[in-house]
Parts: C-alpha cells; sequence; structure tokens
C-alpha cells in the first residue's frame, strides 16, 4: 500500500505529516505542484516578507520624521508668531515629499501583500478551495 492510500486511509496518522502526502485526495500527488516550483514559491515569500520590513522600517522612519517636522512648526510658531515665510515653506514642501514618499510606501506594501497572498495560496490551495467568487449559472447578462 502506498504511503498515500494508507494515509487517506488513516487521515490522524499523517495529520503532522502534511508534506509527505497530498491531502487533497483528487489530486494525484505528482501534479499537486512540482518540489521546485514549491522550493522557489517559498523562497520568493521569504524574500517578500524582508522587503516587507525593510519597508515598514522605512515607513515608520518617516512617520518620525514627519511628527518631528510637526513639532519644529509649533515650536516656531510658539517662539515667533508672525514665523518668516520662506521657512514655513521649506517645511511644508519637506512635509509634502515625506507625505508622498509615505503614499509610495504604502502602495509598495500592498504589492507585497498581494504577492505572498498570491504565493500563499498558490503553495497551500487547500484553505482556500471554495473561496473563488461563485459565478451564478442562470445570471445572464
Amino acid at each position: 500500500m502506498s504511503l498515500i492510500a494508507h494515509a487517506q486511509l488513516n487521515p490522524t496518522t499523517y495529520r503532522h505529516h502534511k508534506a509527505k502526502f497530498n491531502p487533497n485526495p483528487n489530486i494525484a500527488h505528482t501534479e499537486a505542484m512540482p518540489s521546485a516550483k514549491r522550493r522557489l514559491l517559498k523562497k520568493q515569500m521569504v524574500t517578500l516578507r524582508h522587503q516587507k520590513k525593510k519597508l515598514q522600517k522605512l515607513f515608520w522612519r518617516q512617520r518620525i520624521l514627519i511628527q518631528a517636522l510637526r513639532r519644529r512648526i509649533h515650536l516656531m510658531q510658539a517662539e515667533e508668531p508672525h514665523l518668516d515665510q520662506a521657512r514655513k515653506q521649506l517645511i511644508e514642501a519637506q512635509k509634502k515629499r515625506l507625505r508622498r514618499q509615505e503614499k509610495i510606501i504604502r502602495r509598495k506594501h500592498y504589492a507585497i501583500n498581494n504577492m505572498r497572498e498570491l504565493a500563499r495560496r498558490m503553495l497551500d490551495p487547500q484553505p482556500y478551495a471554495g473561496t473563488e467568487p461563485q459565478v451564478d449559472a442562470n445570471d445572464h447578462d
């Protein structure tokens, strides 16, 4: 008896050996996903996780910079109510630039999250079975 057949007959024995057999009995073990592709996807997920961590560090560093700029503006206005226009504009420009970078980082964040989710679904399609949008056969627009 093959390992897969044995696992299908006694599922509790092999619960913690998910990697050893394909939990979906409808797909033959070899067809599930080639191990090279699986390894590549796992490697990609790790690199994506590292990229995400880098982005998060950058994002928070910029948040701190923006808060520091706000504090500077506050202090300067408290010291001299008629703050010279040039310095004020300079600080506003800095703030705008930081905001723009923050938006870019957020966009990259979303992209990385989406790519990780895609890789996760490709690695383990089982938990997502049935989450695809259902198309109604009677719905003819």
